[in-house]
């Protein structure tokens, strides 16, 4: 069920308590070229400003996939961001291929990524006699499909599953990181989204930017109360609005 697996196994039980679990709203486009030579293969940007990466899959018949946006929400949506569209617009034409300017767009496309709190998917039995979940994969799910089915039928057919069974849905967080290298984590995603986004460092000093950010990231972890770091779009969307 992706991103309404949380909402799903609170219908079976309230009972059942397991790790905390986010949709990441994405945008991405079916495009038909008009001008230059086609992609041949699949290109993508590094993963910089909270997770955003912009990737091109060729199609065929001229036609590309663009994508795409990543957005922690609070609920599972059928809606886009006018920025994140300007976002996919703009960046695709100045970082994939300037004559993605004239690509004939066909289909909006939208999804809801599962997003656990801690970053780990969930994997394993249910205190509930016969539920099984297998969910959280963010953006890895198709590459790491091969070895899920192995251990997810392993474990259905009560044989012992391949992966550890430290990503049990109930389980507590994995730490895996620690506040003072989240928070600058958080800093270097913050200042990649500022220059990604046109903003120029005579406007205001790279030294001055990560200073910033990280006093708000602190002010973050200040109202969490946790011991340990967060990934950073994980830490943004628990800053909200208002910090």
């Amino acid at each position: 069920a992706g991103a309404l697996s949380e909402e799903l196994v609170r219908s079976a039980s309230e009972g059942i308590k397991i790790l905390p679990m986010f949709p990441g709203l994405g945008l991405g486009m079916i495009a038909k070229r008009s001008k230059g030579d086609a992609f041949r293969t699949v290109v993508r940007t590094p993963n910089r400003g909270f997770g955003c990466g912009l990737h091109v899959v060729p199609q065929g018949n001229g036609r590309e996939y663009l994508g795409s946006t990543n957005r922690v929400v609070h609920q599972v949506m059928n809606v886009s961001w006018l920025e994140d569209l300007r976002y996919l617009s703009k960046y695709s034409m100045q970082q994939l291929d300037e004559d993605i300017a004239h690509h004939q767009v066909e289909q909006w496309l939208r999804g809801n990524r599962p997003i656990t709190f801690d970053g780990f998917p969930l994997v394993g039995w249910l205190p509930l006699s016969g539920l099984y979940l297998m969910t959280g994969t963010f953006r890895d799910g198709y590459h790491a499909a091969p070895l899920l089915a192995v251990h997810v039928a392993n474990e259905l057919e009560g044989k012992p599953g391949i992966i550890d069974p430290i990503i049990r849905p109930t389980r507590q967080p994995i730490v895996t990181r620690t506040i003072d290298y989240s928070i600058e984590e958080y800093a270097q995603n913050s200042i990649a989204t500022y220059y990604e986004t046109g903003s120029d460092s005579c406007e205001m000093p790279t030294r001055v930017l990560e200073s910033f950010y990280r006093d708000k990231a602190r002010k973050i972890y200040d109202v969490l109360e946790i011991g340990y770091g967060l990934g950073p779009d994980v830490l943004w969307y628990a800053g909200g609005d208002d910090i």
